[in-house]
């Protein structure tokens, strides 16, 4: 199942089979220079785990000659030296075709790279590739009163200067990730690899899911008269980064976190938790559910999943049962409304 750790722990439910504390390195690190800082969202009021974002300059999930492997049966991951990895999912059959594109100059002008639907008599798929780009190329620089712009810059273009490009890949069949989108893979055998609609799921083994704000791009900065907010509330996107990179940042810039090796229902992850709470996220929520269940009084991390409407992730209710005598925040009769 092709499902973030966050989408795999709704489908599982909550709950830990245990967690062991990992060892943090200490003193100064060796980091790569896009990292600049990092924030930890405890997802407070939710069940989610807690997970964290790194401000980060350029985009950090390209680069160059990349190139692609396959683990397993549906893993496709393009590693850095550095730590950082780009992973997709797809586990469809592979068969060789070939797909077209429309380019500007250099430059992509069709969103994504298509594979025909079928072939004529005596057609290779090249030949079926070339004659479903030439057509619609011919679209594209039929005479019209309008001007044609770049989908990417906006910039006026010269119909004239559009070219269709056919390559040969293995293709995937086609699935519904990412809306359907192709992404085309430089595989490090050489091989060429189209797969359509692959699926964004769980870091792999030896790698973290983390947040990536680029604060280089144009969508990290505020609208004019928007209200300003902390840097790792401006969007971003989401990426992978190996366990060990993902220690020497958190030891850098989150110093008092400490962090665990957590298994899930789903799986194991690694994840940081709150020092005084002395345990992980889903422990304190295993312990609460069950003081619930048994209509015990909430513990002293009750706030944990506390969502504002006297709701304990959605579903038990806190605090029916009333507090423990360690409890010293208590609910405002404001928060009760």
């Amino acid at each position: 199942m092709n499902l973030s750790d966050d989408q795999m722990n709704a489908v599982c439910g909550g709950g830990i089979a245990g967690w062991t504390p990992v060892e943090r390195p200490t003193g100064r690190q060796e980091l790569p220079a896009w990292v600049r800082d990092a924030h930890v969202d405890w997802m407070h009021g939710a069940s989610n785990a807690p997970s964290v974002t790194l401000k980060v300059v350029g985009n950090v999930r390209s680069w160059e000659s990349q190139t692609w492997v396959k683990e397993g049966s549906d893993c496709y991951i393009a590693r850095h030296a550095d730590g950082r990895a780009k992973v997709l999912y797809h586990g469809g059959a592979v068969t060789p075709a070939a797909a077209w594109r429309v380019f500007a100059g250099e430059k992509p002008f069709t969103y994504r790279w298509a594979v025909p639907e079928r072939r004529q008599a005596g057609e290779t798929w090249e030949d079926a590739a070339q004659r479903e780009g030439a057509a619609h190329l011919a679209s594209i620089q039929a005479p019209s009163p309008y001007p044609l712009h770049d989908p990417h810059s906006g910039k006026p273009l010269d119909r004239a200067s559009c070219r269709v490009v056919v390559r040969a890949f293995n293709v995937t069949t086609q699935q519904s990730g990412f809306g359907g989108d192709g992404y085309a893979l430089d595989m490090a055998d050489g091989s060429r690899m189209l797969l359509r609609g692959p699926w964004h799921g769980g870091a792999p083994a030896g790698y973290v899911e983390v947040g990536l704000l680029d604060v280089t791009s144009p969508y990290y900065r505020p609208y004019p008269g928007q209200k300003p907010r902390p840097w790792y509330r401006r969007g971003g996107t989401v990426g992978y980064i190996t366990e060990d990179l993902f220690l020497r940042i958190v030891s850098t810039y989150c110093a008092h976190v400490p962090v665990a090796r957590v298994q899930h229902r789903y799986g194991t992850r690694i994840e940081p938790y709150r020092a005084e709470w002395e345990m992980p996220k889903a422990q304190i929520y295993d312990i609460e559910w069950k003081r619930a269940q048994q209509k015990e009084p909430a513990g002293e991390f009750w706030r944990v999943y506390w969502d504002g409407r006297e709701r304990y992730c959605g579903s038990l209710r806190i605090p029916t049962h009333g507090f423990q005598d360690a409890v010293t925040d208590l609910p405002t009769a404001l928060e009760l409304l």
